[in-house]
């Protein structure tokens, strides 16, 4: 009993001084005013009523009316210190948002903080546990020295606006031969319910997958952490035409968060050997040692960066014999 009489003190102490702080004063002087008016008519109220209580006579309807506009003005500053509080939290989540946007643009050109606080602080999107599989398959129609790259790309999609919002999933082919394109796309919600299934011919555009889907804000603001249940799973499978040796290059165009995990099958008669790499040595994918040609990346890729698949050619053991 005793605890629970200091927390309440140390409460309506820093709830005072918080008040007496933060609050301008003439909302201040209405709230000590409102709660001086409602006590008083509270007050006057019971004595109306002990009044009739000793005369033998029913409450009347005037001690009621007394009491009630007594509790609506205690209602009253309770409700003014509520949305005062909401409205200064939100005020000063501006403030912090203002000052950092100055400090970091004093350091920056003016043209690089805006791009980076545009694409990576704002961005509205992220993709994470992503898979990546690289399929290389020989064609009679190509010639020697290129090769079909069938690649099955999926991933989960999460949402960062605080409420919810229709976003485009858009995928453009990053190679323009004839003979490439989109040949199936599924996306499913968190519980594996199909919300859209297609599979590509001939006749149609292949050269690009865009679809409108509506995501729940799929980040918790209370620990930061992402919401499972809020993301929606894209698979999309293509074939693009690369050169043998030579590379292909995925481009990154929202936010990526890890694991990534890149497969690449390549056929034995091949004389190729398989490698993943991004254009920054900090950003390094390293081999699953229980996979062949399987590599894994559990950081962060921001837009702009790409993951790149080399296919080079091996080099042959030399023979060294003595005499």
């Amino acid at each position: 009993m005793l605890f629970v009489a200091a927390w309440l003190a140390q409460s309506v102490q820093s709830f005072w001084i918080w008040l007496t702080a933060e609050v301008p004063l003439p909302v201040l002087a209405f709230l000590v005013i409102a709660i001086i008016v409602g006590v008083i008519l509270i007050r006057i109220s019971l004595l109306l009523k002990t009044r009739r209580k000793k005369r033998g006579e029913e409450t009347g309807a005037i001690s009621e009316l007394i009491r009630d506009v007594g509790i609506a003005f205690l209602v009253s500053v309770l409700v003014t210190a509520l949305i005062e509080l909401h409205v200064r939290t939100i005020t000063d989540n501006h403030r912090l948002g203002a000052i950092l946007n100055t400090a970091f643009n004093y350091n920056l050109p003016e043209p690089v903080w805006t791009v980076v606080n545009q694409d990576i602080l704002n961005c509205d999107r992220i993709r994470t546990n992503v898979s990546i599989n690289f399929d290389i398959q020989q064609n009679n129609k190509l010639p020697s020295c290129a090769t079909f790259l069938i690649m099955e790309y999926s991933y989960d999609l999460y949402s960062l606006r605080p409420e919810s919002a229709q976003l485009d999933v858009t995928h453009t082919r990053d190679t323009y031969s004839t003979q490439g394109g989109f040949d199936y796309a599924k996306v499913t919600d968190s519980r594996g319910k199909l919300l859209m299934e297609k599979a590509f011919d001939d006749r149609e555009n292949r050269d690009q997958f865009s679809e409108q889907f509506t995501l729940l804000p799929g980040c918790d603001p209370s620990n930061h952490s992402l919401i499972p249940e809020k993301a929606i799973r894209v698979m999309t499978k293509r074939h693009e035409v690369m050169s043998l040796p030579g590379n292909y290059i995925l481009g990154m165009p929202f936010l990526v968060m890890g694991p990534i995990k890149v497969s690449v099958n390549v056929p034995k008669e091949m004389n190729v050997e398989p490698k993943i790499e991004t254009q920054w040595a900090q950003h390094k994918f390293e081999r699953d040692p229980n996979a062949p040609n399987s590599w894994i990346y559990t950081g962060v890729l921001v837009p702009g960066q790409f993951i790149e698949l080399k296919l080079n050619e091996k080099t042959r053991q030399r023979r060294v014999t003595t005499q």
